[in-house]
């Protein structure tokens, strides 16, 4: 017992070191958790607080997604001291710490002899920027992510070993995975695929395969059947309906996947270049120079283009972490805050491109000149059957993504540790061929990673928490209602939030009905600076500052309205 104790604290201290340096960076980052809404989060906080408030189940019309798991895990938290955005986002930060945990199980899974790069798994998922960041938030990010790869590590325990409660355990997660997005039933529907190819086609092992789709499924047809009866949201199944627009324009819908497949792969390459560069580096000189070359020419190209990194938006944004939901930078489109050097974003769009050419070596020829092509009929072999597994989810999962008209980056996430652990998977040798000193190397990436979303989440908690206490000091000095305030996307949305709602002429999009007073980076035409709130960033130019505008009765008068 003393000897199995050992071992497993030894085998999982690589774990633990990177959920302890992730921990000391939240605290870095914020040392108390936010009690405020951040991105979309106060519309599944609302379906909570209504949860706790009248014990019933409501949406509030915003949501696209199935939201039901993600609300019932916001709501535990809220037990003990009632409603709370802090308590809101204490339950993401346990789903992220499981996250990170399942990661690092899957790498094991795929090399376990490899303490290095199964911590290296774990850390391009705790440190990623887009994962870090939403740390901080109830957006459905992190919890689904963790409950789709739980799903996903019993499936692959259930190729390995067969046992039932393995099975059982992969179908109630997949069912939970799938009642907070919808594309949870990706992994449900690979394994139905997978299965059969390791333990044959006979009815039991079929019928088995396809447990965990046909739960998920029915759970999510029988949540459709109830918001039929009179509950259906706005905003719900929103992107469906878009997907089945675009499949009657196939010109549109070719374009549209194709520079959203270019966008994942970059994005991809670049979160999981200090795993990919190992492979990419440790390949003879001829391939490093002709991989160099092509990467480096794809990278000039998207510099002569205008296309350097980020590709896309809602995230990563020229000027750091985070969406800029204040009237001046999402409405009127003002560069008033400083941008990165356009330097940085070369070399970031650089090494995403080696990274994407070096994830597309790893995918691409197993499935079409590798063994793994060889998979029909019978018993596969186990590690090419998880192998299948994997890369099946990923596929299933990105596919109707790609077809979207907005393509977040945060959609990119799941897809991390799948990738990594398939890369894991396809062993060529490459260890044997890998010089000790590309591990620096693959360290050196990710303290960049680390020192990045940590500075760049600072300033975007930094910036949110002067406008929300610029809105508290508003309405407690001039006790001014949130209906006189353009306060943002967040603040709006949180207490002003109607499902039919009409936009005014010439004021923000999010439910704002008069703007007396507006919440601001920059001073605006027609406004005058009521109060204004520095903070410190830790990106440059290491300064910043949130305004309070107040409204002047004419455009030649400099006195505030009164109220």
């Amino acid at each position: 017992m003393k000897y199995w104790s050992f071992h497993v604290a030894k085998e999982s201290c690589g774990l633990l070191l990177i959920l302890f340096l992730w921990l000391l960076c939240l605290t870095i980052t914020q040392p108390l958790l936010s009690n405020f809404p951040l991105s979309d989060d106060w519309s599944y906080a609302k379906v909570v607080q209504h949860l706790l408030e009248t014990g019933k189940y409501r949406y509030t019309g915003w949501e696209s997604v199935t939201l039901v798991s993600h609300a019932l895990w916001g709501a535990l938290f809220c037990l003990p001291s009632g409603f709370s955005f802090a308590a809101l986002h204490l339950s993401t930060l346990v789903m992220a710490v499981l996250s990170i945990a399942v990661s690092w199980l899957l790498a094991r899974e795929a090399q376990p002899d490899s303490h290095f790069n199964s911590a290296l798994v774990a850390a391009l998922v705790a440190f990623n920027p887009l994962f870090f960041v939403h740390c901080h938030t109830f957006m459905t990010d992190i919890s689904f992510m963790a409950l789709f790869l739980s799903s996903i590590f019993f499936g692959v325990r259930c190729l390995r070993f067969d046992k039932s409660s393995d099975l059982a355990l992969a179908a109630a997660l997949c069912v939970a995975a799938t009642l907070a997005r919808q594309c949870g039933l990706a992994a449900a529907l690979a394994f139905a695929v997978a299965y059969p190819m390791r333990y044959g086609l006979s009815w039991r092992k079929l019928s088995r395969a396809f447990i965990p789709f046909l739960l998920s499924l029915s759970a999510m047809l029988v949540l459709e059947r109830w918001l039929s009866t009179g509950q259906m949201p706005v905003l719900h199944n929103v992107q469906m309906r878009m997907l089945v627009t675009n499949f009657f324009h196939p010109w549109h819908l070719a374009s549209l996947v194709s520079w959203n497949l270019f966008i994942v792969i970059i994005y991809l390459g670049l979160f999981l270049s200090p795993l990919l560069l190992q492979f990419f580096f440790c390949d003879g000189k001829k391939k490093v120079l002709t991989f160099s070359f092509v990467a480096l020419l794809i990278s000039g190209l998207c510099w002569k283009t205008g296309h350097l990194m980020p590709l896309t938006g809602n995230v990563l944004k020229r000027t750091g972490i985070g969406p800029l939901s204040l009237r001046d930078t999402s409405i009127l489109h003002q560069n008033v805050l400083p941008s990165l050097p356009g330097g940085f974003w070369l070399a970031v769009t650089v090494l995403g491109v080696m990274g994407g050419l070096a994830l597309l070596v790893r995918i691409v020829p197993p499935i079409f000149i590798g063994p793994l092509h060889k998979f029909w009929p019978g018993r596969m072999p186990e590690r090419r059957c998880i192998s299948v597994f994997l890369l099946l989810t990923a596929l299933i999962y990105l596919a109707p993504i790609l077809m979207l008209n907005r393509f977040f980056d945060r959609y990119t996430l799941p897809l991390l540790p799948l990738l990594a652990v398939f890369c894991l998977l396809i062993d060529d040798g490459w260890r044997e061929r890998l010089s000790v000193a590309w591990r620096y190397v693959a360290v050196i990436l990710l303290l960049a990673f680390v020192g990045f979303s940590v500075a760049g989440t600072h300033d975007y908690l930094a910036w949110n928490r002067c406008r929300w206490i610029a809105l508290t000091e508003l309405h407690s000095s001039r006790e001014i209602t949130a209906e006189h305030i353009d306060g943002g996307f967040e603040f709006n949305g949180w207490t002003m939030y109607q499902p039919r709602w009409r936009k005014k002429t010439k004021k923000s999009w999010w439910w704002v009905k008069n703007d007396n007073f507006l919440v601001s980076f920059s001073p605006q035409p027609g406004y005058a600076i009521w109060r204004s709130y520095p903070y410190r960033r830790w990106l440059p130019p290491g300064h910043g500052v949130v305004l309070m505008l107040e409204k002047m009765l004419s455009a030649n008068d400099t006195s505030p309205h009164k109220f």
